[in-house]
């Protein structure tokens, strides 16, 4: 299955048998988090690692990141807690899926991953949140 991540510069598609995992190139291309979450469609779900999250359990935290209309939520965890999910403008994600890209490269680092889930309701998803 393709997916459209596959052809943007700085990502190597690595063979998963569940989810689409990425691996960033060394050298991260400075437009790299913008193509990340501007194509991100309705029916799939962005993971990525955010080493600076002061966790209660183990460092750092994965960030899941979804799209409807474009209007963008994102959520947060690590073993044995979430965060639920939260309404967050694109460039803010832009610029923390940035931040966090280095922990990324390189067949040691963390994986990009893209799931197909079912498209979202966003009332729905954020019940109990102020959106």
């Amino acid at each position: 299955m393709g997916e459209y991540l596959d052809d943007v510069a700085g990502l190597t598609r690595e063979a998963s048998p569940c989810l689409c995992r990425y691996i960033v190139d060394h050298t991260v291309p400075g437009d790299l988090a913008e193509r990340v979450i501007a194509g991100l469609s309705a029916d799939r779900v962005l993971g990525f690692y955010d080493p600076y999250y002061p966790s209660p359990s183990d460092p750092g935290a994965y960030v899941g990141v979804r799209q409807f209309e474009g209007r963008y939520v994102y959520s947060y965890g690590n073993h044995g807690w979430h965060s639920g999910w939260e309404r967050q403008s694109r460039e803010f994600l832009t610029q923390y899926l940035a931040l966090c890209l280095p922990a990324h490269r390189g067949a040691a680092g963390e994986r990009l991953s893209i799931n197909r889930v079912e498209p979202i309701d966003l009332p729905e998803l954020l019940k109990g949140r102020s959106t």
